[in-house]
């Protein structure tokens, strides 16, 4: 449950954190787009893996999901550092 948490939160923090103001609408559709995408395909490849490889497909499975996790931290990282600057807001005068 605690894991599942820390996902959702980072999954938001990502997606509207590095998304540029303007496009806020075009990333969170991409990100939604690529969860149903994981939706569809998952399935394929669990059953495939643990069904059909047994113990090795399970070691794989096991392995593909601790490779992507080690991943996540600097492919972040390297997304921030790459992103483009915000332009400053001037205020909009009132009156």
């Amino acid at each position: 449950m605690i894991g599942e948490l820390w996902h959702a939160a980072a999954g938001w923090g990502i997606s509207f954190g590095l998304a540029p103001a303007h496009a806020q609408g075009q990333y969170q559709g991409a990100y939604g787009m690529g969860m149903q995408l994981g939706g569809m395909i998952a399935p394929v490849v669990v059953t495939t893996l643990a069904v059909g490889w047994g113990v090795p497909g399970w070691l794989l499975l096991g392995g593909l999901f601790l490779l992507l996790g080690l991943l996540m931290p600097p492919v972040v990282r390297w997304a921030r550092r790459s992103r483009p600057a915000e332009p400053a807001v001037a205020p909009v005068p009132v009156g």
